[in-house]
């Protein structure tokens, strides 16, 4: 069963005029339909990239500032200084850490008062 429609139509991708067989017919050859069909992957790529900014963009700065007490590696993150300058510190007994079973928690408010003396 053949169709005798003929159709004047643009091309969405070249703007050229041309004649369509088909009414859902949308571009004029087969490389329009492939250049099209990649911008219309580089658009979803570039828009799924913003999403992916966007949320990270609206997450909240840091977690870490609501936390009464912190961990070592929390505590440097925070401060952002490395392990050996943490425990530098808490051997100068510059920040006081407290044992909790066989871990070391430091509390909020010896970070707070670190900054508050300098």
């Amino acid at each position: 069963m053949s169709s005798n429609i003929r159709l004047n139509r643009f091309c969405e991708e070249c703007n050229a005029l041309f004649v369509a067989k088909t009414t859902v017919t949308r571009f004029c050859s087969r490389s329009c339909n492939g250049k099209n069909l990649k911008n219309k992957i580089k658009r979803l790529k570039i828009e799924n990239s913003n999403q992916e900014t966007k949320k990270v963009k609206e997450q909240p700065k840091n977690e870490l500032n609501g936390m009464a007490y912190l961990s070592i590696q929390d505590t440097c993150t925070l401060l952002n200084i490395s392990r050996t300058t943490l425990w530098r510190l808490l051997n100068q007994e510059v920040i006081k850490a407290y044992k909790l079973g066989g871990r070391k928690i430091i509390k909020r408010e010896e970070i707070d008062k670190l900054f508050v003396n300098l």
